[in-house]
Formats: C-alpha cells, structure tokens, sequence
C-alpha cells in the first residue's frame, strides 16, 4: 500500500492553502499576497522541497523576468544552498528545473516540452502520440504537466496576487479585459526520455521548444505576465488545478517516438544532399535572402575536435581566378556574410588550404568595396576548419586579410555548404556549385559506396559524384570519385577526377560481428593495425565500445563516419549473445541451447561418469562435514537454478535472486565458488568480499570482473549497501537496480549509452542481511544457516572439496544440456509457479538422469506477510519517496533507514506516526486510514502501550512503542540513545513541533 500524497514541503499547509490564506475565504489577509517576501519564499521553498529534496531534481531560481539570480552552470546547487537563496535573495520569483537524469530512475532523463504555440504544439503531439495522446501525456498518473503564461505569448498582462488564484488580464494592444482562467496558456510537459536518445541541449521548434541537460524551464513562481504556473492534469476534456505535489514523475516515452518528435520540431529534417556533411550556417532556417541580417559571429567558444595532421590541397591562381569570377556577380550586401561562411565550409570539406581560401574571400572583399569587419568575416574561416577538426592558424591567416579574426563561433543549426548556398542564392546556387567543383577532383579504389549521384541538365548527364569509404592499409579513407560528362563536338567524354582523405587511422586486418536480436547490442571480433606497425586484437567487444577505443587513438575526421564499413558486413551470427543456457519462447525463433560465445568454459564436452562423481562427492561432504547439510545443499541447488533467469524472464515470468544468510563460517562464500567452478570455470563470479554496492557497481554486475554476458551466476558476497554493527543492508537505489535482475531487460544503462542486459542469475552472501524493499524481499529465494563449521571440518572438508575443481564443469555442463535435451518433457518442471520447488525439482531430475537418488530437500518456510510486514512496507514506502532529503548535511552521503525514518518522523513528514519523547514513537489513530488496520491492534503485536488514559484527544488511541522494539520489528538495529534525553512525550512532542 502506497502512502498517501504529502506536500513534501516540511512547513505546515504550505501548498494546500490552510494558514496561508490561499483559499477566497481567507485571501483578504495582506500576508497571503506575493509580494509579501516572507510568505513568497514560503511557497518557493515549498517548490524547492517538493522538487529539489523530495525528487532530487536539479533547479534553478530564477527572477521575474525568468533570469537565474545564481550561478547554475559550473555545477547543480543542492536543497540547502537553494533554499538559503530562496530566503535571502529578494529578487527570487521562481522556480526552474533543468531536464536531467533522474536520480530515481537512472535509465532515463526529464525532457521538458515547452508548448508555446498550444494549437500547433497539439497537433504535433497527436501526431507523434496518436489522438488519445492528452489522456496519456497530460492526464495519467505520471502526467507533468504545469500551465505557463497566457496567449498569445507577451500579449496579456495580468493582475493576480498570489498562486493558484484567478485574476484579471488585460490585453496590451486593445486593452481588452479577460480573466486569467478564460485564457487559453502555454505548457510545460515534462516526459521521461531513455538515456540513449535523451538530447544533450536544447532544441528549438515553432510550436514546441525541447529543454534538457544545458537549459532550463521554469515550473514555479510568477510568470513575467503576472500570472502564476499552476500545474495541472487533465480531467474529462478540461485542465484541473493540483498541487505541486501531485505532479508525476512525467510520462515515458519511447525513443522511436521522441525521435519522430524530433523530426517534427525541426521541420524538414536537413540531409547532406551531396557532400554528405552538415556544414556551417549562421542564418537559421530562413530563405528569404533580401530579409537575412547579415550573420553576427561572436567569441564563444564552441565544442570543436581537436585539430588534426592534414596535407592541405593549395588552389593554382587559374582555379582562384575561377571561384572569384563565379562568386562576384552575387557578392552583395545582406549575403556577404553567408557566403564567405559557404565558402570557408568549402574549403573546409574539400581540404583546401586555409590561406587560400583566405586570400579569393579577400580578393572579392576589397574588389567589391565591402567595408564590414574583416575580423567578423575572417571569423567564418576559423569556424569552418575548426569544426572539421582541421587546423587553423589565426596568425597565418592574419597576414593575409591584414587582420586577425575573431575567435571561434557557435552556430544556431548545422547545415551543409552547398545547401547555404541555395539557402541564400536560390536557383542562382547551381551556378556556383558547379564552378566550385569542377575546382577540385579526387582517387577511387574498391569500397564500400556510402553515397551516389547524378546530375542532368537538359536531359542529358552532365555529372556523377559517388562517395566510398574504404579500408586500407593505410587507414579507413574517404574515397570520392567525380566524373564529369564533357560534350565535345558530338561526343561525351567521361572525365575523371578522384581523391581521398583518412577517416582512421587503423586499417581492419580481421572483422566479424555478432549481432544479439534480444538485446539490440553488437559485438566484434577484430584485428586492427596502425600504418606504423602496431596491432590490437578485439574478442567479443561491444561494436560501440570497439568504436569508441578506436576513435580515441586514431580518429583523424569525425565525418563522414568511417564505421559504415563495419555496418557493411552481415553478422557472423544473430542470436541472444550470451554464454549459458537460454531457451527462448518458440515465436522467438531462437533455439534452445547452451551458447558459450565469451568462452566461460561451457563448450567443451560433457563426461556423464565424472558429472556424476563429482555431484555425488559434493553430496556426501555436504552430509559429512556440514553441520546443516539440507542449508548447504538448498544453497547449491538454487544457485544452480539461477541459471535459467533470463529464460524465466522470456517467457514472462519472473525468476529469483538467492540470499545465503547466517553464521559466520557456515559455507555460504564456497557455494559461491562451487558455481564458478560448475557453470563458469573460465571467469571469476565472485564480487569482492566486503565490497559497499553502488547502483553502477550492481548494474554492472559480471561486467566488472570480464567483459562475458552470461546466464549463469554472479555472486555478490557480504556486499550491501551499507554495513553497521555486523548487519548487512541492502537498500536505496543499488536495491533498485539489483530488482532489474529480475523485472527487466537491462540492469544499468550508462551515461554513454552503453546497456547492460540483464541476463546473469545473481547470489548474494551475507551474516545478517536487512532488506527494507518488500518489493526486493519478495523476489529473493532465502536460504538460512545457523551453524557455523567447526574448524577441523572446514579443514578436511575443503581439502577434499578442491579435488573437484576440474570435475564440476562436467556436471555444470550436464545440468545445463539435459535441460536443452528434454526441454519438452521437462519446461513445465522448469518453468513451475513456485520457483523454490522448481529449482529442487529440476535437480532432482538431474540426480535420477545420472542415476543417483534425490535429495530429500524442501523449501525453506517463510513467514506470512504479518500486520508488522504490512507496517514496514509502508513505512519503505515513505522512506523510497522522500530518500533525497536523508542526506548527511556533514559528509552528503544517504542515511541508512532507520535514521531517515527517525528524520521524516521529527520533521513530520509521516501523518500517522509522531515523537513522544526521545525513546519512543507515538502511532495514530491516522494510522488505520493509512494501513487498514488499528493502532491498537498493531500495538498490541509491538509491545507496544495503547492510550486510554488522556482526556486530549489528540493522544486518546494512540500507541506508545518503544524505537528498539519497532525497529526489531523491522528487522534492523537502531543506535543507543544518548544519556539525558529522557522527557516526557508529550514534551518532547510539542518541541518537534515547534522546531518544524
């Protein structure tokens, strides 16, 4: 059971109207109004606690007209910083939150849709979402969604003096009066966007603008109007004012559909019609040349690759003379600027030297009397190279325009020399084109073409472009072949001009992939070589990452991209990349089979005979030197089911982790062991002993010690969260990640994109193990220990256990294969709704197949979910939603549960439980509301003191219980209270209070 919505705000009934007098009855009072700075800050604090504590999402505040009062780019300011902003800063007016990975849900980033234009921004979305997109986006559970200012944008002014009330609007240009509430208003929507597709900056659209990463929106506060954001949900066909509280998470949208809203917003999307790159433009998308301010270049600096080593191509006067005469009759103001800027992308793309390029624009700078800044024009030359990664040197170029040009400049969209040309010029752009190339010529060799063209004049072919991009001895090198079709007298004569540039500088000695069809990931097998003479070997590398080390030592051009050779060639294979056992639902049309493409030790032969020693020896030392044989072998066993995980997950079912918990010494680790050396001999499977688990570090699970996908088992021993007093917790967002194990494709998806299927079985060891997620306790497969092993045992018995190092690989491989061989007769023993009795039925099959007698093994009892279970689901539940306010103001690390819990409870953020007295905690009769069962049931399973003896009715049913015993209840410790904090409840209560 979830809890019920709190205002997230720490401060009494700011947010719901209450003392504050938002409501019509009490809105007279002058402190309710926004100017009054006092109760302005309350409501922005209310904002920041919501959003910044309660969600941990990265804000900014900002003034009345939108501007941040505060530096927010260098670094994300946390809620304390924030919040001493917000109180002592009278100009803060709002609230902004910048669309950012969420901390709660590492897979995806808060995009937010900023609808300027609401009927064009409407049919945008209908279009990507489909026609019950409102009820989707806007109306769901989940549903972001904040009304913004009145439109038409800038052409209301309104009269409205505090949040979440109606008020007057007056129209600037005809004065015209209207409430606010009868105006249509803009939105901000925010959706949640898979990492790998999210944007990493703003895009601007004519409808709908997309905020995310380096920009933020504003969602709170006064709107420069003078209205008030109010967010909102959509509710039969009309937008219903909620509290800031009740805004969801946002809506998640897939990257197919993101991707086509992209397309949308930005118009036609731009291709490469010829050249094949998006080269420069400073004049956005508009067409009409005579209304084109001449582009501004400024000294920002933009994000350019490093300059690479390059052989410029130097132009003879005569091809000078050439550019010069086909560019002058067009070089007239209110173009100038763009011209040089689609000249320089020229120059650029075909590698002309800089100071040539430097030296025609000057020729027509001074030949036509242009009298503009020649730094500013100079500016273009830079910009080109640099963004090409080409070098550039501003002092060269200085000597030859006289003066040295600006710096680099950041352009409004990406777009390529030949389509600014057309942009500006029009229909005249062909003209120029064709001078530009009959300029330049290239070398062609057998490769892989990436792009092909023809041009007809007058019927007839007049040229032929066609691109390769080619692996080489000496490199991956961009290839082009132009052929011009010349007419002389009545004959077409073909001319041929062909040059090349290095895109890498590896060459492919060796090159095969395979391509996972489940998971979407590629991997390679390659040999690459450096023309200097070094040589790599790449086994089963993920194709991105392979690109990515490659790139790092030897990208020489980032276009055209040099790894469509890679794309070129058919997978080797296409299957679920893995080693391990899958098999996939028929539909799937994959086999089922025991794969080893990462070579863990599982394609080697079985031999029945030593499968069968070695399992029946494991047998007997259990039986001879553990104290709890029927523990050590429900241990193994699970362990060894775990195995079939990703198959449970294909057919739609939901596998388990396994615990192994208790005594010290008791033989957990070495079950861990005897996996390995059962099902992957060939890699370690074992996390570090004693190792802290973060998201990242469980997410990547295997991945950590090798780079194999496996089925098979990963074991993380003694490794929680956090540890305190011996007692291992398991808790927060690396418990989250580790429930992916069971519940999703992925366990992690990293800041580059990269994802990590979830596909291996996972063991967690430990001596005393907390688990305060139900919904993670209900997915584990618990096996207890209570003895440790005696000494001399453990001696003997590991002696004899190292014999089978070699031989349980045998008996690895047989259990795996005899499932693959009987899949039919056996898949509903696998595949059973009990997954503890199909683990122990399965094995036993295994046993029979080898002709040795079950085991007499049962599932470990559990018990029934308790009124105190119930307790403690709810109480994880308040202590899941508020995590990012339990932070450490000293060292910023999380609390550990119960600390956050006593936080919460002192800070009242939980309605049925308050303080009374330093020892104990007072259960309401708020409580049965919230649970459905009474305090005074429920205290009577805590030990607990249920109140009778009051005439206050605020404490009458109430339920005294000590903190010890709860937290017994909960199955974790609790600190010893300092000396002298003894007082009576009720005392100590009104004191919270007071302090809140």
């Amino acid at each position: 059971m979830t809890p019920s919505s709190h205002d997230s705000s720490g401060v009494s009934d700011v947010g719901r109207g209450g003392d504050q007098g938002i409501t019509s009855a009490g809105f007279n009072k002058l402190y309710a109004r926004w100017p009054n700075h006092e109760y302005r800050a309350l409501k922005l604090l209310d904002a920041v606690r919501v959003f910044g504590r309660g969600r941990g999402l990265r804000l900014v505040i900002v003034d009345n007209e939108k501007r941040p009062v505060h530096k927010w780019r260098e670094e994300a300011l946390g809620p304390d910083e924030l919040e001493g902003i917000v109180k002592g800063n009278p100009h803060a007016e709002g609230v902004a939150v910048i669309g950012d990975v969420l901390p709660y849900d590492p897979l995806h980033v808060l995009v937010i849709l900023d609808v300027d234009d609401v009927e064009g921004g409407f049919k945008v979305l209908e279009a990507v979402l489909g026609r019950d997109w409102r009820e989707r986006l806007l109306g769901s559970p989940d549903a972001f969604v904040v009304l913004t200012g009145p439109r038409p944008k800038d052409a209301w002014e309104c009269d409205v003096p505090a949040p979440g009330i109606d008020g007057p609007c007056r129209n600037k240009q005809t004065n015209e009066t209207k409430a606010l509430s009868e105006l249509p208003r803009g939105l901000a929507i925010g959706i949640r966007v898979p990492v790998t597709c999210a944007p990493q900056s703003c895009i601007k659209g004519e409808a709908i603008e997309v905020r995310a990463r380096n920009c933020y929106e504003v969602i709170y506060g006064r709107h420069p109007s003078g209205a008030f954001y109010q967010p909102a949900r959509w509710e039969n066909g009309r937008f219903v004012g909620i509290e800031l509280w009740q805004l969801g998470s946002g809506v998640e949208v897939s990257c197919e559909e993101f991707n086509k809203l992209l397309q949308i917003i930005k118009g036609k999307a731009i291709e490469e019609v010829d050249e094949g790159v998006d080269n420069n433009n400073l004049i956005g998308n508009n067409t009409q040349p005579q209304q084109q301010p001449e582009a501004q270049v400024t000294q920002q600096a933009i994000s350019a690759p490093a300059p690479k080593q390059i052989k410029y191509r130097r132009l003879s006067e005569e091809q000078k003379q050439k550019v010069i005469e086909a560019l002058r009759p067009y070089y007239k103001q209110g173009v100038r600027q763009n011209l040089w800027l689609a000249i320089s992308g020229w120059g650029a793309w075909y590698g002309i030297h800089p100071l040539d390029i430097a030296d025609v624009l000057l020729r027509l700078y001074k030949d036509t009397n242009d009298t503009d800044d020649l730094r500013n024009r100079g500016a273009t030359i830079v910009y080109s190279y640099i963004k090409r990664g080409l070098p550039v040197d501003k002092q060269e170029l200085s000597r030859v325009l006289g003066v040295e040009p600006y710096g680099n400049i950041k352009e409004p969209e990406k777009v390529s020399w030949k389509k600014l040309l057309e942009e500006v010029l029009g229909s005249d752009a062909e003209e120029i084109i064709k001078a530009l190339r009959s300029v330049v010529g290239r070398v062609l060799s057998a490769c892989v073409p990436v792009s092909r063209k023809k041009t007809w004049l007058g019927g007839k072919p007049s040229w032929e472009t066609t691109e390769f991009v080619c692996n080489t001895t000496a490199g991956v090198m961009h290839r082009i072949k132009h052929k011009n079709f010349v007419k002389v007298r009545d004959e077409i004569i073909e001319e041929v001009e062909v040059f090349e540039y290095k895109l890498l500088d590896w060459s492919f000695m060796r090159f095969e992939s395979y391509y996972d069809s489940y998971f979407d990931i590629t991997y390679a097998n390659a040999v690459v070589r450096k023309p200097s003479g070094i040589v790599k070997e790449y086994s089963m590398i993920k194709l991105d990452k392979l690109k990515r080390e490659l790139e790092e030592e030897g990208l020489v051009r980032p276009t055209p991209r040099w790894d469509v050779i890679l794309h070129s060639t058919k997978p080797r294979v296409v299957d679920i990349i893995t080693s391990g056992l899958v098999c996939p639902p028929p539909d799937m049309g994959l086999p089922c089979s025991v794969r080893d493409y990462f070579n863990i030790g599982l394609a080697g032969p079985v031999d029945k005979d030593i499968a069968r020693e070695a399992i029946e020896k494991l047998i007997n030392i259990a039986h001879k030197y553990h104290p709890e044989p029927e523990a050590f072998l429900r241990g193994f066993v699970y362990g060894a089911f775990t195995n079939f995980t990703l198959t449970w997950k294909l057919h739609g079912l939901k596998p388990k982790l396994v615990a192994l918990i208790g005594a010290w010494d008791s033989g957990k680790t070495t079950i861990g062991i005897l996996e390995g050396w059962a099902f992957s001999p060939n890699i370690d499977n074992i996390l570090a002993t004693s190792v802290l688990l973060s998201p990242a570090r469980v997410g990547r699970g295997i991945e950590l010690l090798t780079n194999a996908v496996v089925t098979t088992p990963v074991v993380f021993d003694e490794a929680g969260t956090n540890t305190e007093k011996g007692i291992t917790r398991l808790e927060g967002p690396a418990a989250n990640v580790l429930k992916n194990y069971v519940t999703q494709k992925y366990t992690w998806v990293t800041a580059t994109g990269e994802k990590i299927p979830a596909t291996s079985g996972v063991i967690i060891t430990a001596n005393q193990l907390a688990i305060t997620d139900p919904a993670l306790e209900e997915k584990i497969a618990f096996v207890s220990f209570t003895q440790s092993i005696p000494e001399p045992a453990q001696k003997a018995g590991a002696r004899e256990l190292r014999e089978l190092a070699g031989k349980l690989t045998h008996f690895g491989r047989y259990y795996l294969q005899y499932a693959v061989d009987n899949w039919q007769t056996i898949k509903d023993v696998v595949l059973g709704a009990n997954w503890e009795e199909s683990a122990i039925q399965y094995f036993n099959k295994v046993l029979q197949s080898l002709g040795l007698a079950p085991l007499n093994i049962q599932p470990e009892e559990r018990p029934i979910p308790s009124h105190l279970y119930l307790l403690r689901s709810l109480l994880q539940a308040y202590v899941r939603q508020y995590q990012a306010l339990c932070k450490d103001e000293s060292t910023k690390t999380a609390m550990d549960f119960f600390t956050c819990l006593d936080y919460l409870v002192y800070k009242d953020y939980i309605p049925f439980m308050k303080e009374y007295g330093s020892d104990y905690y007072r259960l309401t009769r708020d409580l049965e509301r919230e649970l459905g069962i009474s305090a005074k049931v429920l205290c009577t399973e805590l030990g607990g003191e249920y109140i009778t003896n009051t005439r206050n009715p605020k404490y009458y049913g109430s339920c005294k219980v000590d903190k010890k015993a709860l937290q017994d209840a909960l199955g974790m410790t609790i600190p010893q209270s300092s000396e002298g904090e003894e007082g009576t409840g009720e005392a100590r209560e009104k004191a919270s209070e007071a302090g809140s």
